[in-house]
């Protein structure tokens, strides 16, 4: 449940003019998620990547990324913060389709961008 709160608090959402239809203006990252995850709990990034067996630089620079959440960093964060694989999973396809809508709004707002 906390999880799910915390992901709405960094959407930024928008309502089409049907009203009906709500797409994410910002698609947002899990690592922006974790970013947030760790700050709420107080920990230190330097911290939590030593507890992933990563180091600080390569875990900073992932997580300051939009590179792809894999199964096995997301099994490592739920034996690390307890939040299940499966929401981790689940948001990594979340920001794909999400990306996939901002960018077919994009191009049906300015087919010249296309391509």
């Amino acid at each position: 449940m906390e999880l799910r709160l915390m992901y709405w608090k960094y959407q930024n959402i928008m309502v089409t003019s049907r009203g009906n239809e709500v797409k994410p203006m910002s698609p947002v990252h899990p690592f922006r998620i974790l970013k947030g995850e760790l700050e709420a709990r107080g920990i230190k990034q330097k911290d939590f990547a030593e507890r992933l067996g990563m180091k600080p630089s390569n875990f900073s620079r992932m997580i300051n990324s939009d590179a792809e959440l894999t199964p096995s960093l997301a099994i490592k964060l739920e034996n690390e913060l307890g939040i299940p694989y499966i929401h981790w999973m689940r948001m990594m396809g979340a920001y794909y389709k999400d990306m996939e809508n901002v960018y077919e709004q994009i191009t049906s707002t300015y087919p010249e961008k296309a391509g």
